[in-house]
C-alpha cells in the first residue's frame, strides 16, 4: 500500500522551517523521503499550504475575474469587448487585403443587404423612399 501523507504530515512540512531537508522531515514523520520532498518542493515553489490567488483584471471594466484561469473577462462585458474589437479587426482586414478581395467583400456585403431587403414589408419599404438611381438600396438625400 503506497505511503500518504495525512492532513498532520502536511501541518509538519509546511511548518518547517526553510533549511529543513527533505530526509530530515521524512525521517520525523515516517514517510519515503521521495513523498516528503515532492510536497515540499511543491509547498516552497507556492508559496507556503495556502498561496494568494492571481486574479487578472477584466480587459473591459478593470475589476478582478474570478473563474476559469484562461478568463480575462466578466460575462457581462463580452459584448463591450467585442463591440470594442469588431471595428478593429475590419480596420486591419481591410489594411491587409487586396483590390480583389476588398472588391469581393463588398459584393458579399452588398448580396447580404439585398436579401435583407428584399425580405422587408412593403411598408417597411416604403420608409426607404428608395432612389432608382443608385439601384434601390439607399435614401433620397434632401436638397
Amino acid at each position: 500500500m503506497p505511503a500518504r501523507l495525512t492532513l498532520d504530515d502536511l501541518a509538519a512540512i509546511a511548518c518547517a522551517p526553510p533549511t529543513a531537508t527533505p530526509a530530515e522531515l521524512a525521517s520525523q514523520l515516517g514517510k519515503p523521503a521521495t513523498l516528503v520532498g515532492r510536497q515540499l518542493r511543491r509547498m516552497r515553489r507556492a508559496g507556503g499550504w495556502y498561496f494568494v490567488p492571481r486574479l487578472p483584471p477584466c480587459t473591459v471594466c478593470g475589476e478582478t475575474v474570478v473563474g476559469p484561469p484562461r478568463r480575462t473577462t466578466h460575462v457581462g462585458c463580452v459584448p463591450a469587448r467585442q463591440a470594442r474589437w469588431v471595428p478593429n479587426k475590419r480596420a486591419r482586414r481591410k489594411a491587409d487585403s487586396t483590390p480583389d478581395a476588398l472588391a469581393e467583400q463588398r459584393a458579399h456585403e452588398r448580396a447580404a443587404a439585398l436579401r435583407t431587403y428584399r425580405s422587408l414589408s412593403s411598408e417597411r419599404r416604403a420608409a426607404f423612399n428608395v432612389a432608382p438611381a443608385r439601384g434601390g438600396l439607399y435614401r433620397e438625400r434632401a436638397p
